[in-house]
């Protein structure tokens, strides 16, 4: 990502928080009910007050990003937490909830991606969807085949910006690592874009 960052010329900051509990629980990137992890909280707010400090970016020059379990994290926090971020980029993610670990407990759908798309403040919400064209990884219920189609479709139809990219290969940073120049400018270009339109 530094590479692409001084190929585009236009310098930004990665925060990468794990995502993972140290027992090795799917916290599908969320507060647990149960209270032993406050993963959105953290991601969503410590995370930006650490790294931006008293230079708080406005929410245009924001993006989240993920891979597997944190593409879909991406696309739930970022949906769930309209006003924080303007862009989203998920790499092998899915787009419903699949809560093996049962970290929402019974509030599945206020996590879920696809039942989140019809709140107005996600509107200018820009995606990139990126998914391996072999990628069959199980989830509870089918699998993140066909995720990106399914989920870009639901997106322009409510008029949303979403791109998608379906690289050769399946669910593994071989596969994802070579999209990163085309990641690298769909946010260049929103950023670009919003910088423009403030000035």
């Amino acid at each position: 990502m530094d590479k692409e960052m001084c190929r585009t010329g236009v310098e930004f900051v990665i925060a990468a928080p794990h995502g993972q509990e140290e027992q090795h629980t799917d916290t599908e990137w969320g507060d647990a009910v149960h209270g032993r992890f406050n993963i959105e909280t953290f991601v969503t707010e410590k995370a930006i007050e650490v790294v931006e400090g008293e230079q708080r970016r406005p929410q245009e020059l924001r993006a989240i990003g993920g891979f597997s379990m944190g593409g879909y994290g991406s696309a739930a926090l970022s949906l769930r937490n309209p006003d924080t971020y303007s862009q989203v980029v998920s790499w092998g993610g899915y787009f419903r909830v699949d809560d093996p670990s049962g970290t929402f407990g019974d509030d599945t759908d206020a996590h879920a991606p696809d039942l989140l798309i019809d709140d107005p403040r996600a509107a200018d919400i820009r995606f990139k969807l990126i998914e391996g064209a072999e990628d069959r990884t199980p989830l509870q219920e089918g699998s993140i085949h066909g995720e990106a189609e399914r989920f870009s479709a639901l997106l322009r139809e409510r008029g949303m910006t979403v791109e998608t990219a379906f690289p050769p290969g399946g669910h593994d940073f071989a596969t994802w690592t070579p999209t990163f120049p085309d990641a690298v400018d769909f946010l260049v270009e929103g950023w670009t874009a919003s910088e423009a339109d403030r000035d």
